[in-house]
C-alpha cells in the first residue's frame, strides 16, 4: 500500500529521511539493520519490508504495522510521589500503532490504566461495539 503525504509533513519525512539515512547508511543492508534494531526496536528480517532504503519505502515502512513511532521506553521509577512527575497525554493514546494508518482502540486506554497511570482525556469515539472501560 502506497500513501500520499503532502505540504509540511512530507517536507518534514523527508527531513528526518534524509537525517536519518545519513546517520544510519540506509543504503547498505547494516545501516538498515541498524536503524530497525536501534530505532524501531524491529528484527531484522523487517528489513525486507523497506525494500531498497529509498524515501517513498521509508514512508511506506513507517505507514505499515511494522513500524514503531516510539523507541522502548526506560522502566519506570514509580517511587517518588506523584507531585514529582509531569504527566502528559495525547490524541495518539488511543492510537493501536502508527500515526498515519493505525485503528483507534478503547484497549489502549485500558493499558495506561491498567499500569497505574492517570490519564485525562476529552477525545470522544463512536465505537461500533461498546468496551466500558
Amino acid at each position: 500500500m502506497t500513501y500520499e503525504i503532502h505540504g509540511a509533513i512530507a517536507e518534514y519525512i523527508r527531513i528526518e529521511y534524509k537525517n536519518l539515512s545519513e546517520i544510519y547508511r540506509f543504503g547498505t543492508e547494516t545501516g538498515l539493520h541498524k536503524w530497525l534494531l536501534e530505532e524501531q526496536n524491529a528484527p531484522p528480517h523487517d528489513a525486507a519490508l523497506f525494500k531498497s532504503g529509498s524515501f517513498l519505502d521509508f514512508v511506506n515502512y513507517l505507514s505499515s504495522a511494522h513500524s514503531s513511532a516510539l523507541k522502548p521506553v526506560d522502566p519506570f521509577d514509580a517511587s517518588h510521589p506523584i507531585s514529582n512527575y509531569f504527566i502528559s497525554s495525547s490524541h495518539n493514546t488511543y492510537l493501536t500503532g502508527n500515526q498515519l494508518s493505525s485503528e483507534a482502540s478503547i484497549n489502549t486506554y485500558k493499558n495506561v490504566r491498567n499500569r497505574s497511570i492517570l490519564a485525562v482525556s476529552s477525545n470522544y469515539f463512536k465505537f461500533t461495539t461498546p468496551d466500558p472501560v
